[in-house]
């Protein structure tokens, strides 16, 4: 069996090549995970080492919001990209229900 996020093809042994991307696309997942962590966590530390706890509470009030939900969405944005390059060169290199797999993944980054 096949499985990514939501991707499952049962009954299917994947080649040597796609055991390899399948272990790319996961590592790409696990480290974008890790990016948006840390994206997430820079108003904390940016906010936090404001000072005193009006200085903080200024901070919490004049900071760009609306940019720090760019960056986030950004983060997942290029994640899927990523993946989207991993994935989809395995459709045009494999057949059958392991093409139809990658054709899952792949379009899984839309």
């Amino acid at each position: 069996m096949a499985k990514l996020g939501y991707c499952k093809i049962d009954n299917m042994k994947l080649s040597i090549k796609s055991r390899s991307s399948v272990h790319s696309v996961k590592e790409l997942m696990q480290s974008g995970g890790l990016f948006s962590g840390v994206v997430a966590m820079l108003p904390v530390i940016q906010v936090f080492s404001a000072g005193s706890p009006l200085e903080i509470a200024i901070t919490i009030r004049e900071y760009d919001w609306d940019e720090f939900e760019e960056a986030m969405h950004a983060t997942a944005k290029i994640t899927r990209k990523r993946i989207y390059i991993a994935a989809e060169p395995m459709t045009w290199q494999t057949t059958g229900q392991e093409q139809k797999f990658w054709r899952c993944v792949s379009d899984a980054t839309f």
